[in-house]
């Protein structure tokens, strides 16, 4: 909530300081790498900005997140240009990664180009005992970009902050 503005429908995202090698994220104001290396700071879209704010002019102001018992204060640090969806992900608010508070789903990684998925995929499945569980039927496994876009399936991959589209619509 912000001065004038309370909602339960924000769609939060937590990501480290590299996301921009995966993803072009357009800047309006603030640096992105900076505001996701510190605990306290975050980025929000520009739309998002002038819902709780009723403006873009929103560095340095601050808003509360609540989270059951827990309430911590957040300084907008980044505004994001999301006026149009040419990212692969969607969001408002994007948080420094908290490995205390990151409790599983996706993660994205960048293989080398002489690294495969298939014995990537091997060495997790091999040392799956030493990686964190969040269940005890917690898995492990890799998907390309490309597959994940078109998947055409209901499964756990079916992620809100993630877009799809139909391969239908590919020329």
């Amino acid at each position: 909530k912000s001065d004038n503005y309370k909602t339960k429908e924000v769609n939060l995202l937590q990501a480290d300081k590299d996301i921009n090698q995966f993803f072009t994220i357009p800047i309006l104001a603030g640096d992105l790498q900076k505001t996701l290396s510190t605990h306290g700071e975050v980025a929000i879209t520009e739309s998002w900005a002038i819902k709780a704010f009723g403006s873009s002019d929103v560095l340095g102001k601050t808003f509360m997140i609540e989270d059951g018992n827990e309430t911590s204060l957040q300084k907008i640090t980044t505004v994001i240009d999301d006026s149009y969806t040419a990212s692969f992900i969607t969001f408002d608010v994007l948080f420094p990664l908290n490995e205390e508070m990151y409790f599983g789903g996706v993660t994205f990684l960048k293989l080398r180009e002489s690294e495969s998925m298939a014995s990537l995929q091997t060495k997790i499945d091999n040392d799956l005992k030493e990686l964190p569980r969040f269940t005890d039927d917690c898995k492990y496994y890799l998907q390309t970009l490309h597959e994940y876009y078109f998947d055409k399936s209901e499964t756990q991959t079916s992620w809100q902050f993630l877009l799809k589209r139909d391969s239908l619509f590919m020329n």
